[in-house]
């Protein structure tokens, strides 16, 4: 019988070099690491927002941040993957998980993250608390902010040493990769909340139950979406903007920053379609090799469909739509909630396993459907074609009660931490 040291050693040894092997490192967008204070006031109070480039929910809750506590606070941020990982270890692993998000490798990464991750932390945990430790003594802030899965023991640690107030925003209904790591040991003498959407997260509220948080200090905030999308127009402005027909059954593919080559399939797929009133705005967003494939499809006479690369107008366009399909990833999930667009989830080939939670909760709720194999997937449009049932899927978004998150994170910040 194999040891489980050489596994766990061979594990370490293979992720590193998945990790420094690939050849290009995906970067939605940067956030400024200086610190950044309003205009024209005598603000001293500093806020340090950890978030990282794996997935674009991190960049997305992080920017959010930025728009709420930046007329109040002087806010600076820390790549916790390029200005702590790779200066600690010279790897980049938010890389490899966007490699292979991209290419939907969903058993990998789920293994990755269940597995592989709490190993490397247990084994590199003494040099990324040095790295992290010094950006945070560099910086002085009065609170720090985590966007972040898997290192939060790391952040509750240091901060705990220099008894700053730390608020974790989780992003996921299923908090497993959030909590590794952390124990009621570590909790004690931490001024620590949490803050998510409790009411859609009945997991996630008993996962940080389980190891000793408190409710006080569980905050529900709800999620933070972009402010585009609360200013988002309505339908047929959105639609007028955009010079689609009222006619039209829009329906919007989107599969994060990256994209997939899912998309390519599932162009293919609306090939067997015969809804002449069928319009689909397909977004690739940063991937061109996704984008021009697809313009290369042929749609069946009187479907229409428009091939979109990165976009600014996200919001606009889940207004006009009638449909959305896409990974049932919480960013996007949620933006279609607050904007009460009914959903098509892809799992036809599973999905990460924190995303899991987000997929049934949509299913459970009537919200949307599940994809599990692409041959349903006309037939799934077809349901939400039928005027009935459509208008039964909007009215089950009226079930869900939809937090500001803006006013609930500063009421946290005020009130509760006294800043």
């Amino acid at each position: 019988m194999l040891s489980k040291k050489p596994v766990k050693i061979s594990l370490l040894i293979l992720t590193f070099i998945s990790c420094a092997s690939l050849p290009k490192r995906i970067i939605y967008k940067d956030l400024p690491a200086e610190v950044v204070c309003p205009t024209g006031t005598n603000v001293n109070k500093k806020i340090v927002i950890l978030y990282n480039n794996s997935g674009s929910a991190h960049v997305s809750a992080s920017k959010s941040l930025a728009h709420i506590l930046g007329p109040e606070y002087c806010v600076s941020f820390i790549d916790f993957s390029a200005d702590i990982i790779a200066k600690a270890w010279r790897i980049y692993p938010d890389k490899l998980y966007n490699a292979k998000l991209k290419q939907r490798k969903f058993s990998r990464l789920n293994f990755m993250s269940r597995n592989t991750m709490p190993l490397l932390l247990k084994f590199s945990n003494w040099r990324t608390i040095r790295f992290l430790r010094e950006e945070i003594s560099k910086k002085k802030p009065d609170l720090v902010i985590s966007t972040i899965p898997f290192i939060n023991s790391m952040v509750i640690n240091v901060a705990k040493e220099k008894a700053i107030p730390v608020v974790v925003v989780g992003l996921d209904q299923d908090l497993t990769n959030w909590l590794q790591g952390v124990d009621a040991s570590l909790l004690k003498g931490a001024n620590i909340k949490f803050t998510l959407d409790t009411t859609s997260s009945p997991i996630g509220v008993e996962q940080l139950a389980q190891i000793g948080i408190s409710s006080e200090n569980i905050i529900n905030t709800g999620f933070p979406i972009r402010r585009s999308f609360r200013e988002a127009p309505p339908k047929d402005l959105a639609r007028k903007k955009m010079q689609i027909g009222d006619d039209k059954f829009v329906v919007l593919v989107m599969f994060g920053g990256s994209a997939s080559n899912f998309m390519i399939s599932l162009a293919k797929e609306f090939k067997q379609n015969n809804n002449k009133q069928l319009h689909i705005l397909l977004v690739a967003g940063g991937n061109e090799e996704i984008k021009e494939k697809l313009k290369n499809y042929v749609f069946p006479k009187g479907v229409t469909a428009e091939i979109f690369g990165f976009v600014e107008n996200i919001a606009e366009m889940m207004s006009a739509s009638d449909l959305f399909i896409g990974k049932p990833g919480s960013l996007s999930v949620y933006e279609a909630i607050h904007l009460k667009l009914p959903m098509i989830l892809d799992l036809t080939k599973g999905a990460m396993t924190h995303e899991l939670a987000t997929a049934n909760f949509i299913k459970d709720m009537g919200l949307g459907l599940l994809l599990k194999d692409i041959v349903q997937l006309n037939s799934l449009i077809d349901i939400f074609s039928t005027e009935e049932t459509y208008e039964n899927y909007k009215k089950n978004f009226n079930k869900i009660a939809i937090k500001n998150f803006d006013t609930e994170f500063m009421n946290l910040i005020k009130n509760h931490l006294l800043l």
